[in-house]
């Protein structure tokens, strides 16, 4: 803690920093350790930015990515999302590479 408090407010601001510092720390923790934790899509978009949830919802709906539902949530396990970024890239270097290649005529 900081040792110029001098009031009330510098007092918040202290533990407001405290309580940041806390939970962006937990947060990296919890993903790195925990890695069969079901996360909801809206928590997957966070993670990773370029997932959007329209991309997570078509995955899901052509079988790409397993999902648990509770309720009228749906949750993914993190290790699951990883494959599917695995697939995706290798299924676009393939395309990429089959474009590329030269036609006998």
């Amino acid at each position: 803690m900081n040792e110029s408090i001098n009031s009330l407010s510098d007092l918040f601001f202290e533990i407001a920093n405290v309580l940041k510092n806390y939970e962006e720390n937990t947060k990296i923790e919890k993903i790195k350790n925990e890695k069969d934790q079901l996360y909801s899509l809206s928590e997957v978009s966070q993670i990773y930015p370029k997932l959007t949830k329209y991309v997570l919802k078509n995955a899901i709906n052509e079988g790409l990515l397993p999902v648990t539902t509770i309720g009228n949530t749906r949750y993914v396990h993190l290790k699951d999302v990883d494959n599917f970024i695995e697939y995706k890239t290798e299924r676009t270097y393939e395309s990429l590479k089959a474009w590329r290649e030269p036609i006998d005529r």
